[in-house]
């Protein structure tokens, strides 16, 4: 068969070739199949003979964004959850009437950690012993924990660890941890909000969309009033390029989130969460150190609200990882392993 060229569009020329067999019939065979050919799309909202609704007048939307959130609509069968519950926040008021401060590591002084009203959100938790205490849990997530200890003894026996412990650790060390700790954060960012998009329901994307957010508005804004205590400004923080190893680390992390599936993704969020948590509950125990800053960081990953955050990370894991092919098991635990190099690594920024 001959080839047919393509009929023209607009009066233009021709778009090219395609064989007799391929090429559609550019032309319906009578009028009657217009209306079939068309590309058919559902409408969004059928209003049928009604006129379009008024849009509410600009005081009455005001007077709306002004009232407490309410319970909104549920399906039937189903139980309201008020939208602070779905924000799952960690809200603390300071003693001086300070700022908020949520359930992953805020740097933000922690003798107001008993002043709070923490509203998680509905998520999955331990039946048993929380993951991160690495007792006898159920799931994946159980076994990674316990391939993990080596690495935080690695940590705690590490000399810029040691040093925050004891309170004695040079500032100029912390210095250049703490603004690749800042640079991170801004990638942290960006990694929920990758986790988020491949999120397997709405409760989990919900979750991970506030972490987002939490971490680029609040976590980010008391990371820097925290670091001006050292002498470091906003032009500080932000002027500093990525250390080779901050970077290696980020771009594992962003990496994985794009490219991998949503297990392995979460199973390399996992070290960070749990083992700063592991950390800052291990120094805590040891003896909090004198010095006030250091002080304050011990406390901050050694609250309740920071192993939270954990234990959900390690449940969600383990919902996700369920019913996986070993294939696909091996994988999450290579990024688990990786990112806990990472962790390690990071020390030496």
């Amino acid at each position: 068969m001959g080839a047919e060229l393509l009929p023209p569009v607009g009066g233009g020329g021709h778009l090219g070739e395609r064989s007799e067999r391929e090429a559609p019939d550019p032309w319906p065979q009578d009028a009657g199949d217009l209306r079939a050919r068309r590309l058919q799309r559902d409408p969004v909202l059928d209003v049928g003979r009604h006129r379009p609704q008024r849009p509410a007048p600009l005081d009455r939307l005001l007077q709306q964004r002004a009232q407490p959130d309410q319970p909104g609509p549920v399906p039937g069968g189903a139980e309201p959850v008020h939208r602070a519950q779905q924000r799952g926040r960690v809200r603390i008021l300071h003693q001086r009437g300070e700022t908020l401060f949520r359930q992953t590591a805020l740097l933000c002084p922690a003798d107001s950690l008993s002043d709070y009203d923490h509203q998680p959100m509905d998520t999955p938790t331990r039946t048993t012993t929380s993951a991160t205490s690495g007792g006898a849990g159920e799931g994946f997530s159980r076994r990674l924990l316990g391939l993990g200890r080596p690495w935080l003894e690695r940590q705690l026996a590490h000399p810029t660890v040691r040093g925050i412990a004891e309170g004695t650790l040079d500032e100029r060390r912390f210095h250049a941890w703490l603004v690749q700790d800042y640079l991170f954060l801004l990638d942290y960012v960006r990694l929920f909000a990758l986790a988020a998009a491949r999120a397997p329901d709405a409760a989990t994307l919900g979750r991970l969309v506030d972490l987002a957010h939490a971490t680029l508005h609040e976590e980010l804004s008391l990371h820097r009033s925290y670091a001006a205590q050292f002498g470091l400004s906003e032009v500080d923080l932000e002027g500093v390029t990525k250390s080779r190893t901050c970077a290696a680390y980020t771009d594992f992390l962003l990496r994985t989130a794009a490219t991998a599936d949503f297990a392995e993704t979460v199973a390399a969020l996992l070290p960070c969460m749990w083992g700063y948590s592991e950390l800052g509950r291990a120094m805590a125990a040891r003896g909090l150190p004198a010095e006030p800053r250091y002080r304050q960081w011990v406390q901050t990953y050694a609250a309740p609200g920071f192993a939270e955050l954990a234990a959900w990370c390690a449940d969600l894991l383990d919902q996700v990882t369920e019913g996986l092919a070993q294939g696909r098991l091996d994988a999450c635990e290579r990024a688990f392993v990786t990112a806990l190099e990472h962790e390690l690594a990071f020390w030496d920024v």
